[in-house]
């Protein structure tokens, strides 16, 4: 496997993100009345700050599992001491570029990198294919959480208004102001 495999992945995982972060906000935003806009505007970025460090941190883990299960696999077919594959493995899963220094002397250094390259590129599939399936999974919930329909107006006097329309002696307010229950 080669990454020429995978960049059309994340190519189309950055336009999907900017095709729903842009107007995520815009679209939160216009859902709630102005007097909540401030807390609406919070919670959609803490969301989307926490949504982030947990799919990151998920994603990673499958990445870094997969990536040390399919090295370890490749690296049997190694004549390797078991000392030196597990040093490559530990050194490889850990971003380590000195994977050379652990290979003995006389062993051909391209072969532990292309079973390396390899190795995260189908770790990397793997962490993309589960982020895909979460998607659909993801996008169910959210619909089911979403609350159907525009906020309620309430037409209520404003105080400065039922204080003049008490004064006058109307108990009618001229004017009003509109209150969004959510």
């Amino acid at each position: 496997m080669s990454y020429r495999l995978l960049w059309w992945n994340l190519a189309m995982l950055g336009v999907g993100m900017g095709l729903v972060m842009t107007p995520m906000t815009p679209a939160v935003m216009s859902a709630v009345p102005r007097a909540r806009a401030g807390m609406a505007s919070a919670t959609t970025k803490a969301a989307r700050e926490i949504g982030g460090v947990f799919g990151i941190a998920l994603l990673g883990a499958i990445v870094t599992h997969w990536f040390t299960a399919d090295l370890s696999t490749a690296l049997r077919g190694f004549a390797l001491p078991a000392a030196a594959k597990g040093q490559i493995v530990a050194l490889a899963s850990h971003g380590g570029q000195a994977v050379v220094t652990a290979l003995p002397p006389g062993v051909n250094a391209q072969a532990p990198h292309t079973a390396i390259d390899n190795a995260f590129v189908s770790g990397m599939r793997v962490s993309l294919i589960v982020a895909g399936a979460a998607l659909p999974c993801g996008s169910a919930i959210a619909g089911l959480l979403m609350r159907g329909g525009v906020p309620t107006v309430e037409v209520v006097p404003t105080m400065a208004q039922d204080q003049r329309a008490r004064v006058n002696g109307s108990g009618n307010s001229a004017g009003v102001r509109r209150l969004y229950s959510a």
